[in-house]
């Protein structure tokens, strides 16, 4: 039988009394007010506490309200806000929607299959139509095209990067520069078994490799500055890392014998600087494995605990320490297990996240209290990260853009 509100709440109090308590006492284990040395090794994570599965009652936060909701078919991953435009892709199409009321503005035929890079009311992007991809740039505000791209090598898998002018992308067995005003190939660095994203940060290309690898290299010259191994003696996927204030932030998903294995999923931090391995959590990612979102001192990342339930972990950037932990709403479909899906979004000190399939979607204070969770009328599911931009919540369903006014 479901428990009452007050019962939940009372006992969520209590676990974050005791959670307080642990804190505090790791706290004080430093050495003339400095922290002890980061370790590579880390502890078992205890089972998370639950999140209340009723609204909570009246909060000086008060819940989302409905702004708008327009029906866009065939969403897929990947929304991007500029210039009052939500920039949506679908199986079929890049649509360009007003992020006052969700009208149409324009819509550009072909199915997105790299990153969105916008410069200068430029977008520049791959389009699949016909089972051909071409590689365009678009007008941002018509979504006219300005120009092709035809002399980019045939291996191209996508643009990853543009900095002033210059595409940085990659190819099945390349990086590539390309000066987009006369389509010059700056320079070329074969390059095999690339693996997760590509990050460009103060003039450097940020990769892994399928051996287990980090690597940087020049974003000028295209030369190798280091390489690094992270982990080695098994098949792993860099996936979706993330950089910010000089460390980056890795996550590897494991294949043994054919088969990804989530529990052997780990989370790495790297300083770029010296590239260190500053430390790393084995943390079961679970089917969603999403990428960290850092702020205020804080690495938070969705993930499975050790009881199977999906939890919302926050780690300290420069120690992994486990700050707090809680866990949101393990749902059932016809018997079978559903996870949260959306990675977090970090607003004046309150975290969005949204449910999947459950269509909730979740604010957590900075130090994991809960503020609320609410399921829009709609009850449209959440698979996609939430998109913030003055005060308004975007979220994609798959099939819906629905935009909510939310308080922080």
């Amino acid at each position: 039988m479901e428990k009452t509100f007050r019962e939940q709440w009372h006992r969520t109090a209590t676990r974050y009394c005791m959670l307080f308590l642990m804190i505090t006492l790791i706290s004080c284990n430093t050495t003339n007010g400095v922290a002890a040395k980061p370790t590579m090794t880390s502890t078992a994570m205890p089972t998370a506490t639950p999140l209340p599965t009723a609204t909570p009652s009246p909060t000086p936060i008060p819940l989302p309200t409905l702004k708008w909701q327009v029906h866009v078919p065939n969403l897929s991953v990947g929304m991007v806000e500029d210039q009052g435009m939500l920039l949506v892709n679908t199986e079929d199409s890049l649509v360009a929607l007003s992020a006052t009321d969700g009208t149409t503005i324009w819509k550009q035929p072909g199915r997105p299959t790299s990153t969105l890079l916008i410069e200068n009311n430029i977008i520049y992007v791959a389009l699949l139509a016909n089972n051909h991809i071409g590689y365009y740039a678009l007008d941002e505000h018509t979504g006219a095209i300005r120009s092709r791209f035809p002399s980019l090598p045939l291996d191209l898998y996508s643009f990853v990067a543009l900095d002033h002018g210059i595409i940085f992308g990659i190819g099945e067995q390349n990086l590539f520069a390309l000066r987009v005003s006369d389509e010059h190939m700056l320079w070329q660095s074969m390059v095999t078994g690339i693996s997760g994203n590509l990050l460009l940060d103060n003039g450097t290309i940020y990769f892994a490799n399928a051996s287990g690898n980090y690597l940087a290299y020049d974003a000028a010259t295209g030369h190798q500055q280091w390489s690094i191994p992270i982990i080695t003696g098994q098949s792993v996927l860099f996936n979706t890392p993330v950089i910010a204030n000089g460390i980056a932030y890795l996550i590897t998903i494991v294949n043994i014998a054919g088969g990804w294995i989530n529990s052997k999923n780990a989370l790495y931090a790297l300083r770029l600087s010296d590239h260190t391995l500053l430390w790393s959590q084995h943390i079961n990612l679970g089917n969603a494995q999403l990428p960290p979102t850092i702020a205020d001192g804080t690495v938070f990342i969705r993930g499975v605990d050790p009881a199977d339930n999906f939890t919302l972990f926050a780690f300290d950037v420069l120690t992994g320490a486990v700050k707090w932990q809680i866990r949101s709403d393990l749902v059932t479909v016809n018997g079978v297990p559903v996870y949260d899906y959306t990675s977090v979004v970090v607003v004046n000190h309150l975290l969005y996240f949204g449910g999947g399939f459950y269509s909730r979607l979740y604010a957590v204070t900075i130090d994991g209290t809960p503020v609320w969770s609410y399921v829009p009328a709609t009850s449209i599911p959440i698979y996609f990260a939430p998109l913030y931009d003055q005060g308004v919540l975007y979220l994609n369903n798959q099939n819906a853009i629905i935009a909510l006014n939310v308080s922080s």
